[in-house]
């Protein structure tokens, strides 16, 4: 291990290197819709709203523009794979991978979408652990607290780094982490599933109790 010299990266192995977000990870603003461009129907737009906590996307409740318009927006297109962040607002920072899109979707304004600058030094599946990491997140807190706005973008990614491995690194890193995280990830939807049965559990129980459905005499 060797010293970075970065605060927030501390120690890191010392074949790896120290480098800057913005010399290998390009940042894709989105479209400023407005509230007059939406339609009943048509092709969906993906806004912070859409990132949802789980690390999914939520395309059953989104915006939609005319779809006749979408040759229009072609630079915006999201596609499978991609990395979304929240760049504003008070869940900042939150990031999505887009799976599972089976459709034409863009990218609304303020949604920021990160693309690796060569993809024979850095893939987009290590980037995405990046962006998902606590080294990521206290850079954008700091970014934050320095202008004072709940905004971030390509300026404040210039000033951000990260500890970068040789890319068969980064592969087997981003496997482990799949795997890892995928375990995890159910352990809490069954933990959650359980809380919610005992809550319902709870209730019933004190309306039984109040209501004389049932005897505690005894």
């Amino acid at each position: 291990m060797k010293d970075s010299g970065i605060e927030w990266l501390g120690e890191i192995p010392e074949h790896w290197e120290k480098v800057k977000v913005s010399h290998y990870i390009y940042l894709r603003h989105g479209f400023q819709f407005r509230d007059y461009d939406f339609t009943d129907f048509g092709c969906k737009i993906i806004k912070i709203s859409q990132l949802l906590p789980s690390g999914k996307l939520d395309l059953e409740n989104c915006d939609t523009i005319d779809s006749n318009r979408i040759s229009n927006f072609e630079e915006i297109v999201i596609r499978n794979g991609d990395v979304l962040m929240a760049l504003t607002g008070g869940t900042i920072g939150k990031v999505v991978k887009a799976n599972g899109v089976k459709e034409i979707i863009l990218q609304n304004y303020r949604v920021g979408n990160f693309f690796p600058k060569d993809i024979n030094l850095i893939s987009k599946e290590f980037i995405f652990w990046i962006m998902k990491s606590e080294l990521l997140f206290a850079q954008i807190n700091f970014a934050q607290r320095e202008t004072g706005q709940p905004n971030i973008g390509k300026e404040d990614f210039r000033d951000m780094f990260f500890a970068l491995p040789s890319p068969p690194e980064q592969e087997t890193i981003a496997n482990y982490l799949d795997e890892k995280t995928a375990k995890t990830d159910d352990s809490i939807s069954k933990a959650e599933s359980q809380i919610e049965f005992l809550k319902e559990y709870r209730t019933a129980l004190i309306s039984e109790a109040v209501t004389g459905k049932i005897d505690v005499r005894g």
